[in-house]
């Protein structure tokens, strides 16, 4: 057996206390001709220790973490008590006026918001979920881009709502040009946030066409492409100047033939229930083209002349009849301008991923699982998001008269593997789902 012990240096501000001061400078380096300006917090600690860590250096985001969070447990007591040091000769904290604006502006009230109902609770390794509910909550999405590039061509295509299949391979059902036809649908998970999708039976040269759908940062992305015609389509609905817009374009030989460019519609958002699910959100929504939501709420803080803190935050949330599917970004990240004397600097201090996904279980007794899932997808994660949430899965039970409508924060029922739920199978065991949502089973919301 090897023993595979952790890094000297993490373990050092794991135990990080006793701050006697806090200082938050500039490193400057000369790099290729040019100044770099490079964040560096210095903290002594302890009675005379100290640490000096770099945003160049791989621990800094948990080291940033660690001292905010000593620092605002300690930051009202006095190093000593009133037997040990009479004369108050130990001040508190030594911490000046702009390392403490800087520091505490990445202190992550939002983040751990939207972590704070999670922890503590327990997580699953894999989703319990069937691809066949992903499948359907893309399935708007899907018709409507496919319905809008044939309404530029010769060929009509409408969908029924009926959809079978499972397992990668399922079977759409509609009319091309007034004739009834079965459409084939491939569906390949690239990962959670990307999809492949290929669709038969809409070409004349029994050609699929290939769908690519994405969820960015910033941005949707769909990009229909069928080769033997040398046809692209991409829709793209963007954050551009803290308002989303819908940019869509067809190209034929690599040549645009048709453009398309509008904001997007602000409207409100009957789906509130599902935004605040897991904590109180703060966003400005807009309608997309399909009946989903998107909400945005971008924020720019001024700390100096120079540097600045930006917030991105956004939302998408798609609701049918028996599911519905929310997925959410946020990043904070500090910026330092470009100047004459040094280089532009931009340090992520954090990054969160999620997706929310609900199911009825079983209509009959409205019994609904809610996954959560949090993706590996990631740059700037502090250490609380790598270490407790990054490709991990929560689960909640809940029971609503009401349909999708009735679903609340205050009434969720959290999953516990002592409830013996360890597979997605069990999911399936309506009896038992009935239990444990009703509380007889031990556990707590």
């Amino acid at each position: 057996m090897q023993l595979y012990g952790m890094d000297r240096e993490l373990i050092e501000i794991y135990n990080l206390h006793n701050i006697e001061s806090i200082k938050l400078w500039d490193l400057v380096l000369n790099g290729t001709g040019k100044l770099v300006v490079v964040p560096t917090l210095l903290v002594t600690y302890d009675g005379g220790k100290y640490l000096n860590l770099s945003a160049k250096d791989k621990n800094f985001k948990v080291f940033v973490q660690k001292v905010v969070e000593v620092y605002n447990n300690e930051k009202d007591n006095l190093l000593e008590d009133g037997l040990t040091d009479p004369f108050k000769l130990r001040p508190r904290i030594n911490i000046d006026d702009k390392t403490k604006e800087i520091l505490l502006s990445g202190r992550l009230e939002e983040i751990n918001e939207i972590y704070s109902f999670y922890d503590g609770k327990d997580s699953y390794d894999s989703s319990l979920l069937f691809q066949t509910d992903e499948v359907k909550l893309l399935l708007p999405m899907i018709k409507y881009h496919i319905k809008k590039f044939y309404e530029f061509t010769n060929r009509v295509v409408t969908f029924d709502e009926e959809v079978s299949g499972y397992r990668d391979n399922y079977v759409l059902y509609g009319q091309v040009d007034g004739i009834e036809v079965n459409i084939n649908l491939q569906f390949n998970k690239i990962d959670s946030d990307e999809y492949e999708i290929y669709v038969g039976g809409l070409n004349t040269k029994n050609e699929p066409l290939g769908i690519k759908i994405k969820f960015s940062k910033e941005a949707i992305s769909i990009e229909l492409i069928i080769p033997s015609y040398k046809l692209v389509s991409s829709s793209l609905y963007h954050i551009t100047k803290g308002a989303p817009k819908e940019t869509y374009e067809i190209k034929k030989d690599g040549i645009p033939v048709v453009y398309e460019d509008r904001d997007l519609e602000v409207t409100s958002n009957e789906w509130e229930n599902i935004a605040n699910l897991d904590y109180d959100s703060n966003l400005t929504w807009y309608r997309l083209p399909w009946g989903s939501l998107y909400g945005v709420s971008n924020q720019i803080q001024e700390i100096s002349e120079t540097e600045k803190i930006v917030k991105v935050h956004n939302m998408y949330i798609d609701v049918n009849s028996d599911a519905f599917s929310r997925r959410e970004y946020f990043a904070k990240t500090y910026i330092r301008n470009k100047t004459v004397a040094v280089d532009a600097h931009e340090m992520v201090l954090d990054e969160v991923r999620k997706t929310i996904n609900g199911v009825c279980l079983s209509p009959t007794n409205g019994i609904y699982v809610i996954e959560t899932g949090f993706t590996d997808k990631v740059l700037g994660g502090l250490g609380y998001y790598d270490d407790k949430l990054k490709n991990r899965y929560y689960y909640h039970l809940e029971q609503s008269s009401k349909g999708i409508k009735g679903i609340s924060r205050d009434s969720l029922r959290t999953v516990r593997k002592e409830d013996n739920v360890l597979q997605a199978s069990d999911m399936l065991n309506k009896a038992q789902m009935l239990r444990l949502v009703k509380g007889e089973q031990d556990g707590n919301i």
